[in-house]
């Protein structure tokens, strides 16, 4: 008994050491001008954990997608997400204090697209308070107000209470709108706890909306943004579902959605299974868009394909988040982790977006896939055009632009025939020629 309480007093004597302020330091972090955003820190150029947080959201990618976001505080100031032994960190009100050990740091800060990543170093030493500021800049001015960014394909299990984490989250990111897909394997995954309007959470410009992602072993995926209700079966095939069953095929699905006001089409661009009907559903018009740009990799020869056979073709932009975040490590810390690439609308402000002006660009084919910096279009004849966003990718660059600026007139998608830097691009089927010019963001390694 005496031997127990022993014990018991000396981790209680540890605990107490362990939290004397003077042992440690206390480093304030604020991003400037005040807002959401990412953020690493580095101890002697290793990665470090920020302490303490009050949310956290572990993932491990098993494909059914049953994790949950934790709090110990119903407004939390910092999420952190876990995945693939990597951590990021969330300032959800845009500051935070931490508890650290002495050391040398250096702190990065992340937003979006459209915001220039901001560093600092530092020395902390013990007992000392420290402020850290990040002066997070966009080069793209107030341009960036003139475009709405939606990532269409997102598991994240979601409950009402969950909303202002999340939409916090996507503000970090820069990200106005989030479509959360619920799907299944088996049985239901990344549920969601309402559809339509009534599942819609917003909090200023940023939204998520819920929709479905339906699959088939047989015909593919397609995605159902935005619908009032959840259409059932979610899958069908032995592989997602229950049963051998192949019916309903996504004509079907596609029908019932757009009756339910659902923005409807392709995930993985045909479907990622070997009897897609994805040309019969093009030729038929009985889809709104497919994903084009996933994983890093914009389907150019695939989507011209298309394009060259005279089909109308809305390409757009969906992660799978949280897939990606297992498919490199080190993770990017320049990328994104909702919305590494995101389809762009045009507004005029960003406070007339939300899922509503997002959902009704794509419907109309007015929109840009992007995965990076915003070019200045200019005719030969000095008439300067939209602005446009690029895709930098790792072995290919490009531009996309809406046809109908390009003279095609249907306001369905294009791509020009062009690298990102070069001077002089041609517009596919013998359009003028435009020259281009960008102001490049630092970036760190």
């Amino acid at each position: 008994m005496l031997l127990g309480l022993f014990a018991l007093a000396l981790v209680g004597a540890q605990i107490r050491i362990s939290s004397v302020p003077e042992l440690g330091a206390r480093l304030e972090l604020e991003i400037r001008p005040l807002m959401p955003a990412r953020v690493y820190l580095f101890k002697d150029n290793q990665p470090f954990r920020l302490s303490p947080v009050d949310a956290l959201l572990p993932l491990k990618v098993d494909l059914f997608y049953r994790e949950r976001l934790w709090r110990n505080n119903p407004d939390p100031q910092v999420l952190e997400v876990t995945c693939n032994d990597e951590s990021h960190f969330f300032l959800l009100k845009g500051h935070a204090s931490f508890s650290l050990p002495a050391g040398h740091y250096r702190v990065e800060a992340y937003r979006g697209l459209f915001f220039i990543p901001a560093t600092a170093e530092f020395d902390l030493a013990a007992g000392e308070d420290r402020r850290v500021t990040l002066d997070l800049k966009s080069w793209a001015e107030e341009e960036r107000h003139n475009w709405i960014s939606g990532d269409d394909h997102i598991h994240l299990t979601r409950t009402p209470e969950d909303n202002d984490t999340f939409l916090r989250w996507l503000e970090a990111e820069d990200l106005s709108v989030g479509n959360f897909l619920q799907l299944q394997r088996q049985m239901d995954a990344a549920g969601q706890y309402a559809f339509g309007p009534p599942g819609e959470a917003k909090r200023g410009a940023y939204s998520i909306r819920p929709g479905h992602e339906s699959r088939s072993a047989f015909y593919g995926h397609v995605n159902l943004l935005g619908g009032r209700e959840l259409i059932r079966p979610l899958s069908v095939g032995s592989v997602y579902a229950n049963s051998p069953d192949a019916y309903p095929f996504p004509a079907v699905l596609f029908a019932q959605g757009r009756r339910l006001g659902a923005t409807v089409g392709y995930a993985h661009f045909d479907g990622s299974q070997p009897h897609s009907t994805l040309l019969m559903d093009l030729a038929l018009g009985h889809i709104d868009f497919v994903e084009v740009f996933q994983f890093g990799v914009l389907k150019t020869k695939e989507w011209y394909q298309l394009l060259n056979a005279g089909l109308q073709v809305t390409g757009i932009a969906g992660s799978d988040f949280p897939v990606p975040l297992m498919r490199l490590k080190p993770w990017p810390r320049w990328i994104p982790l909702l919305g590494p690439e995101r389809t762009l609308v045009k507004v005029k402000t960003s406070a007339s977006g939300g899922y509503d002006a997002w959902s009704a660009g794509v419907r109309r084919g007015d929109v840009i896939v992007t995965s990076g910096k915003l070019l200045g279009c200019r005719s030969r004849d000095g008439k300067e055009g939209a602005k446009r966003a690029g895709h930098p990718g790792p072995h290919q660059s490009g531009v996309r632009q809406a046809r109908r600026e390009a003279g095609h007139g249907s306001g369905r998608a294009g791509r020009t025939g062009c690298t990102l830097g070069s001077r002089d691009c041609v517009v596919p089927g013998g359009r003028p020629r435009v020259s281009f010019g960008y102001r490049a963001a630092g970036i760190l390694p």
